[in-house]
């Protein structure tokens, strides 16, 4: 089915193609075009890191059984990049660590999928904290403010 699947340790078995395939579009991305330095090396042409856990929530967008976009939620009650890369940029209110907030990074679509003309996607460059709204299962729009700047909208569900 087209569209975006929600990819979790409870499912991950039914998505072994499609993760494998989100990993090597993920080095296309940032290790070939954004060339982005200090990820783990790896000879497999696959950009995994140690936050590509388990716990981790993959949202992948797939057509048919092909990876166009994808990104990735890592529980805050876990080592995620904020706490353990950047926790310099959370001097001043420190690091979330609740089990309502998710760390959301690794935002990528297949470069002949984006726009022409259209916004080159900078999201990959930042990292995004969602706070899930008590007695709901969607996200508040406060972290949608940077991604909306880019193009990308954020509506919560209604």
């Amino acid at each position: 089915m087209d569209g975006v699947h929600i990819v979790t340790s409870a499912n991950c078995r039914h998505y072994e193609a499609a993760l494998e395939q989100s990993y090597r579009l993920r080095h296309r991305i940032y290790i070939q075009e954004l060339k982005w330095r200090g990820l783990p090396p790896r000879d497999d042409g696959r950009e995994l890191d140690q936050f590509d856990t388990a716990e981790a929530v993959h949202l992948l967008y797939l057509e048919g059984d092909r990876v166009l976009g994808g990104t990735r939620l890592v529980p805050t009650t876990e080592p995620h990049l904020l706490s353990e890369v950047f926790a310099h940029f959370a001097s001043i209110r420190g690091v979330p660590r609740q089990p309502d907030i998710a760390e959301w990074t690794r935002f990528y679509v297949a470069p002949e999928r984006r726009a022409e003309g259209g916004p080159r996607l900078s999201a990959p460059r930042k990292v995004v904290i969602m706070r899930r709204q008590p007695g709901s299962t969607n996200s508040s729009s406060e972290g949608a403010r940077p991604h909306r700047q880019m193009g990308v909208m954020v509506r919560p569900r209604r």
